[in-house]
């Protein structure tokens, strides 16, 4: 049983896809909650058409699921042009480039603006409930900067 097997376990590349492989006699159960994403191209290639859909809507209405809210996170800084002012802790950037708020975290960091998301999204909940976070865990290429 392959849980989140849309995150690499189907990849051709993936570290994992040699353990599939040794395994490949036994049956193989692939588990996702993202299915209909574009990069799941690899995970329908090796295990295929889903075999059992339990929709985000059927969880909820079922009771075995909690509603969500989304709630995103704006700042000052939500693009940002290195120039050769600011001080580059680690990688390469492109002085002139403008990043954008896809590049953060996966492209560039910029660490006091991370905490500075963390400080307001704290400020939004109330801590004494259950929250779930999710995250881009991907370090970035690039570490400018302090600005």
């Amino acid at each position: 049983m392959i849980d989140e097997c849309h995150r690499g376990g189907a990849n051709d590349e993936s570290s994992w896809r040699g353990i599939l492989e040794y395994f490949a006699p036994a049956v193989q159960l692939g588990l996702t909650a993202t299915p209909k994403r574009k990069d799941n191209a690899n995970t329908y290639a090796y295990f295929g058409e889903p075999v059992y859909i339990y929709s985000l809507k059927d969880g909820i209405n079922d009771g075995f699921l909690t509603p969500f809210k989304v709630k995103q996170i704006q700042t000052t800084l939500d693009e940002y042009v290195y120039t050769p002012d600011d001080q580059l802790i680690e990688g390469d950037v492109e002085t002139g480039k403008r990043y954008e708020e896809k590049d953060f975290n996966r492209i560039i960091e910029i660490k006091e603006r991370e905490q500075f998301r963390v400080k307001l999204f704290m400020g939004m909940i109330d801590q004494r409930q259950k929250t779930i976070v999710f995250f881009v865990p991907r370090r970035p290429t690039h570490w400018p900067c302090e600005t």
